[in-house]
């Protein structure tokens, strides 16, 4: 029996591509097409596919708030998320909403087709960037700079201070870092608060008095 896809993408050309490499291989069908997360919810329910090949950006709902909502219809669903977007919280919001995959649209067709009939078997993927981006997230959760004090800047902290010294803007560090805008401000508020000040050049000053950068 050949594993029945389901493809969630906004774009038709996309949808295009992929539904002609999909018909080049024996043992998978794409049995329906979905422009948006809403429609994906709607379409899994009737047609009921093995797996869910799903973007993330997409209008009326993205593909991690439609991989939640699947997951509650079904805790088995299988889904391989398929997208341009590589940043951390996208991956993290993602494996947290249940998704067993996690690829870039960069991948190889062969990588994109291995990577269905693992997920198909209950395995879980991720390509070598997304991979990467964990590692490095995780490095920065447990590598801490102990100044002399209580006080405790994370990596990804002193990174971000760092950055902010170089008078780089929110959207410049997003993309150095590999982080959504909204992640940045997270952080920044983070670090305003752990040294107690109200300005991000500030903050910059009184890190370096301290020893912290």
């Amino acid at each position: 029996m050949p594993i029945k896809v389901m493809l969630v993408d906004d774009q038709q050309l996309m949808r295009d591509g992929i539904k002609m490499l999909l018909e080049l291989e024996d043992d998978i069908e794409l049995i329906a097409e979905a422009s948006n997360g809403r429609e994906a919810v709607s379409l899994y329910e009737q047609h009921a596919p093995d797996l869910v090949l799903m973007d993330i950006e997409m209008p009326l709902m993205n593909g991690i708030e439609a991989t939640r909502k699947i997951k509650a219809i079904n805790a088995a669903a299988r889904v391989l998320i398929l997208t341009t977007f590589g940043q951390e919280d996208y991956l993290r919001d993602a494996l947290l909403a249940g998704a067993q995959g996690f690829l870039l649209k960069a991948v190889s067709s062969d990588e994109l087709t291995e990577s269905i009939r693992k997920v198909n078997k209950g395995e879980s993927v991720l390509d070598g960037h997304s991979t990467q981006v964990l590692l490095d997230s995780y490095r920065a959760l447990s590598e801490v700079k102990r100044p002399k004090g209580k006080l405790l800047l994370t990596v990804r902290e002193e990174q971000i201070l760092k950055l902010i010294d170089k008078q780089k803007n929110n959207r410049d560090i997003a993309i150095n870092l590999q982080l959504a805008e909204g992640t940045v401000k997270n952080y920044i508020s983070q670090i305003l608060e752990k040294l107690q000040v109200h300005d991000r050049n500030r903050a910059v000053r009184v890190a370096k008095e301290r020893g912290l950068l």
